[in-house]
């Protein structure tokens, strides 16, 4: 069958950081029916998901479950598997990213530039990390297509290491002989 019109026009062009509003909202209306399934919650989907909404992704699990006995507007069972459930929530979160990024990749195609073994001297930091600041010599270590980026070390060797976007080790590194 023919299509009417090319659907990659529908993805942004710029790799996404974060997810849509939308998924957002669906996210938490999900978690929401999770923690009532779970029996953490018997209150309402609308009322669980506005607190989840007001954690801070950032607090661990018992912070979070803190934070909800103390501002909630739901009433919550708080015993250690709410609090480890509240714990990986973040990483639904991470998850609909991953996707997007899967997405995006399958729409525009990026291809990298560097090899495996490739060395690189870092010009403009790509972290805080000290391993990633500018001037640091380090190596791909690894190439993931389906999410277009690389893994990076200081260790040439090592499986694995620090992932980074193609373009952004791209635009900071130089191949350094």
């Amino acid at each position: 069958m023919e299509k009417l019109f090319d659907d990659t026009l529908l993805i942004q062009k710029e790799r996404p950081t974060q997810i849509t509003k939308q998924q957002e909202e669906k996210m938490f209306v999900d978690l929401a029916k999770e923690c009532i399934k779970y029996q953490y919650s018997s209150d309402d989907e609308e009322t669980i998901a506005e607190d989840l909404k007001e954690l801070s992704i950032n607090d661990s699990g018992f912070e979070k479950a803190k934070d909800l006995e103390d501002n909630g507007n739901a009433s919550y069972e708080f015993d250690g598997d709410f609090i480890d459930w509240l714990d990986g929530i973040d990483y639904k979160r991470r998850d609909i990213l991953k996707e997007n990024v899967k997405l995006w990749v399958k729409a525009h195609n990026p291809q990298p530039k560097l090899e495996k073994g490739t060395k690189l001297k870092i010009i403009e930091s790509l972290s805080y990390s000290k391993d990633l600041r500018k001037d640091c010599l380090v190596y791909v270590t690894g190439i993931n297509m389906e999410q277009a980026y690389y893994t990076i070390s200081e260790d040439k060797d090592k499986q694995g290491g620090y992932v980074l976007a193609f373009e952004k080790v791209e635009l900071n590194c130089e191949v350094s002989e």
